[in-house]
This record gives C-alpha cells, structure tokens and sequence, in this order.
C-alpha cells in the first residue's frame, strides 16, 4: 500500500544524455569535465604516436586543440541524440520505435532490439567523433596518419556510453 504522503518526481529527472537538449546547470559540470577528459586522451594519444616529445611544444598543442574537441564531441554526442530520435521513427517498425521513446526514459536493456538501436547510437556518435576530430587533428598541423589513430582512440575513448544509462534505476521504474 502506498503511503499518501510519498512524493514521486517522475518528469523530474531526464535520461542523462537528454541534458544535450536544452540548457540546464549540469553543463557547468559536464564542460569542464570533459574538457579534462578529451586533454587526457589528446596527451595519451600524442605520447603513443611519439608526438611533441617536449614537454611546453605538447602542453601548447593540447590547449589549443582540446577545447575544439570538446565541442566536437559534444557535437557528435548531439547528432546521436538526433540518430537516437528520428532513425526508429523513419526506419524501424512503429511499435519498435514505441519501445525505444520508452527505454529512453527506463533502460536500453528492456529487448535485443531496442539495446541494439541504443548501441548504434553509441557507435554512430563514435564515428562522428572519429570523422571530427581527424578534421580537427590534421587542421592544427599533425600527418593524416598520426591524427587519424589519435581520433579513433578519442573515439573509442569519449563515445557517449551514458547513453546506455538504465535511467529507471533513478527514476524507480521496475524495468532494468
């Protein structure tokens, strides 16, 4: 039995990767942060290719390119988003698609298809980093090569895997 005074606060709380839609205070946290990550990343895949061995040259290199990053992923994070919305809609059964604006609010993991959509969200925004960020690479002066290995591994790395989230754990929801 439910108790009278018991508050839910179901249209409260948005799956995590829908704060990409709107403005909200999460950004103060989830820029920097980011920020933080893609400039780990960057130095990590510079040290792998032996790029900029001195130390100031690469410190120089990851500041002025890792901002770009950043909003390039959050780009690409964007444009999974939009992949996530519209694809079931135009390419997928309607009752599927039905599943899918559900499991955005409760879990990806609810059917075989449904997680397989969420993972070809995962993997499309993957590639859209990938594709961005070598642009981004080649344009601050490294070989094709060299910033085409860096941007898979930022790729790989910064994907958006919250997108897998089961956002109804938070929000009590019986599905995961």
């Amino acid at each position: 039995m439910k108790n009278r005074n018991e508050i839910r606060l179901y249209n409260v709380i948005f799956p995590i990767y829908f704060i990409l839609y709107f403005p909200n205070p999460f950004w103060v946290i989830a820029i920097p942060l980011n920020y933080v990550i893609d400039s780990l990343v960057l130095r990590l895949g510079l040290k792998l290719c032996r790029i900029y061995e001195n130390k100031e040259e690469r410190r120089h290199f990851i500041n002025r390119t890792a901002w770009k990053l950043c909003i390039a992923g959050f780009t690409a994070d964007y444009l999974g988003v939009l992949f996530l919305m519209y694809f079931p809609q135009l390419f997928l059964s309607e009752q599927l698609a039905r599943e899918i604006a559900t499991a955005q609010y409760t879990s990806p993991f609810v059917s075989s298809d449904v997680l397989a959509v969420f993972l070809a969200t995962v993997v499309f925004s993957g590639i859209c980093i990938c594709i961005i960020d070598r642009w981004i690479l080649k344009k601050q002066g490294l070989d094709a090569k060299t910033a085409g290995k860096i941007a898979l591994l930022l790729a790989v790395l910064t994907a958006p895997y919250l997108t897998l989230y089961p956002t109804g754990m938070i929000m009590n929801y019986e599905t995961f």
